[in-house]
């Protein structure tokens, strides 16, 4: 499986997730998520990806635009994951950007390639995908997901074809 695939392999599993859930369910503070909701979790994810997708020359996570519908309208962070898939396909990997960052409120910048934000946004993806199934096991344990969901590629593969 390459990084196009296991993306977009991550990202329906995300979709099948938030098909299942209500409006309510998807907005609802809760307390194992310090009162964050699965829709504020869901958001970041898009967000990270929009940040690499969406770019000209410069990427910067910190100050990227922050879209609070997609928390609390659950057909829009559909739409943007559908979206993401869509236009994942015809993205140039190898394109040279600077990704710029602030540490101490000093700005940084360093370069890198669209392909190498793209295999950070899925490391990410999968970071959330493991907070999420916690939060959804313990308060919709109603909803249907994988037993991989939130599990590193490298763990997988571990568990699968253990040294």
């Amino acid at each position: 499986m390459n990084m196009k695939e296991a993306t977009i392999a991550s990202l329906r599993i995300y979709r099948s997730i938030l098909q299942q859930l209500t409006d309510d369910e998807y907005t609802q503070p809760l307390s194992l998520l310090g009162n964050a909701s699965l829709g504020q979790q869901i958001r970041h994810v898009i967000e990270f990806y929009s940040c690499v997708l969406y770019t000209s020359e410069f990427i910067c996570y910190d100050e990227r635009p922050r879209d609070l519908r997609l928390e609390t309208n659950l057909e829009l962070a559909l739409h943007s994951l559908e979206k993401i898939m869509m236009d994942f396909s015809t993205i140039d990997q190898g394109k040279a950007i600077r990704l710029t960052y602030s540490l101490n409120a000093i700005k940084h910048s360093l370069p890198t390639t669209i392909g190498r934000e793209l295999l950070y946004c899925l490391d990410h993806a999968i970071h959330h995908a493991a907070i999420l199934k916690i939060a959804l096991a313990a308060d919709f344990p109603n909803i249907e997901v994988p037993p991989t969901f939130g599990y590193a590629y490298s763990t997988i593969n571990h568990q699968s074809n253990p040294c």
